[in-house]
């Protein structure tokens, strides 16, 4: 699998500026992993796999409600897909009222979804089987070779997840790959950010909260528009499993995540 570097016509040059931050957008020519002291991924989508996970989680939990495996996992599906549609969005109080912005999308969507499958007599919001669901996006399967991956990184660099999940969530979903590779920072969509990603205000909180400067940091998408946002505020971006946008592209497209450590560690010689 090549890793490719992404200079494209697009890319910025060193004088251009995001116009959304005003932030000098790095070109992906300048990338120096010397400089890089902290590593930040997107959860549902980088790390870990949430199809898979919910299709393995829901079945045994949902059963004892007579609930059939197919439409566990349509369920499931249904769940990550409602979720996907608020990508990009900028939320207000008046909107999520007392919760945070994810428990907002999680909790609302979920109630459309039970309704629209016909079992919200069984699982009727509010109840514990419904907390549960909501519970789930916290109960997930990395991709294979992740906690390797973070534990090679841990020693060397700050890692952190940056994801649309709550703090709660998302400390709850990286606890896996703890001790081998412990979470620096949590950055989530929690207020003041009200957002999800590419939403300027997701990635400044990064330079915000770790005082860091933008050729210190490269941030890991699973999702286009995510490795696209990144560059878009100025970051170093790299973009797992999927093909890039158009516009500014990520400055690393990679198969899998098994191929950052050569990137991040240049002395490696070999892949896990």
């Amino acid at each position: 699998v090549v890793v490719v570097v992404c200079c494209s016509a697009h890319a910025a040059t060193p004088q251009s500026k995001n116009t959304n931050e005003g932030i000098p957008r790095l070109p992906c020519s300048s990338f120096d992993p010397s400089r890089i002291k902290l590593v930040t991924f997107d959860v549902f989508a980088a790390l870990m796999d949430i199809y898979g996970s919910l299709h393995n989680t829901l079945p045994p939990l949902l059963a004892p409600a007579g609930i059939s495996s197919t439409m566990a996992r349509r369920l499931g599906d249904l769940m990550v897909n409602a979720y996907g549609r608020y990508n990009d969005h900028l939320f207000t109080r008046a909107e999520t009222g007392s919760l945070e912005p994810f428990l907002f999308v999680a909790n609302s969507s979920l109630v459309n979804i039970v309704h629209e499958l016909g079992i919200e007599e069984k699982v009727p919001p509010g109840s514990e089987l419904f907390e549960q669901l909501v519970h789930s996006w916290g109960n997930l399967t990395p991709w294979p070779g992740t906690a390797e991956v973070l534990a090679q990184l841990a020693p060397h660099f700050q890692l952190a997840p940056l994801s649309n999940g709550d703090a709660d969530t998302l400390a709850r979903a990286t606890s896996i790959f703890a001790p081998a590779a412990n979470m620096s920072y949590i950055f989530s969509s929690n207020w003041p950010v009200g957002a999800f990603k590419p939403q300027p205000a997701m990635y400044e909180q990064l330079l915000d909260r770790s005082g860091l400067k933008p050729d210190q940091i490269l941030h890991v998408a699973g999702a286009p528009g995510d490795g696209r946002g990144a560059r878009d505020y100025g970051l170093f971006s790299a973009l797992l499993h999927n093909p890039p946008l158009s516009g500014n592209q990520p400055c690393f497209l990679l198969h899998n995540i098994t191929l950052l450590p050569p990137i991040l560690l240049p002395s490696l010689t070999t892949l896990l």
